[in-house]
């Protein structure tokens, strides 16, 4: 299950993620919250629109999917109340996650 978290990195084994939507930084469960497919599990609050940017970060010993790279821009193409779909290009496709 997603956690929306401060601004201090969780730590532990899995690690932690973070992503922000207009100024908003949620963390997300690397080893749970990347399968397999085109949807990554967020927090219900998270308030993403199709055509939103969204760059992921790695922290504390934290991995994203291996089909996304930290650092780098990617854009909501979808979404429903607690996943979002994301694509390297605006309006392009979804990326399929190895999960």
């Amino acid at each position: 299950m997603p956690v929306a978290c401060s601004s201090s990195a969780l730590t532990g084994q899995d690690g932690s993620l973070y992503y922000t939507p207009a100024a908003t930084r949620f963390c997300l469960l690397d080893n749970t919250d990347f399968p397999a497919g085109t949807v990554i599990t967020v927090p219900i609050q998270h308030d993403f629109r199709v055509g939103d940017p969204v760059i992921f970060t790695e922290e504390d010993g934290g991995h994203i999917d291996a089909n996304l790279t930290p650092g780098t821009q990617y854009y909501v193409v979808a979404f429903t109340s607690n996943t979002i779909s994301v694509s390297a290009s605006k309006g392009g496709a979804a990326i399929n996650l190895a999960g």
